[in-house]
């Protein structure tokens, strides 16, 4: 799987969707931040919520995709 860069838009993959863990940002999109690449989560991911505030997840590349904006 190719890495996602910094700065890049994502969202939660089908199989980061599955996962309970990821309920808080099931529906939002957010912006790689950071990535480590000694570390099973690997991506540091701040989402967005619609209220203007954001908040900081760890995620593994299976639980992302980049970005795809609605037609």
């Amino acid at each position: 799987m190719k890495r996602i860069n910094n700065g890049e838009l994502v969202e939660l993959s089908a199989a980061g969707k599955k996962l309970d863990q990821n309920s808080e940002v099931h529906s939002l999109f957010g912006m790689v931040v950071q990535f480590r690449n000694n570390s099973n989560h690997a991506y540091q991911i701040e989402w967005y919520k619609p209220d203007g505030t954001t908040k900081r997840f760890p995620m593994a590349r299976y639980e992302i995709k980049r970005f795809k904006r609605p037609k």
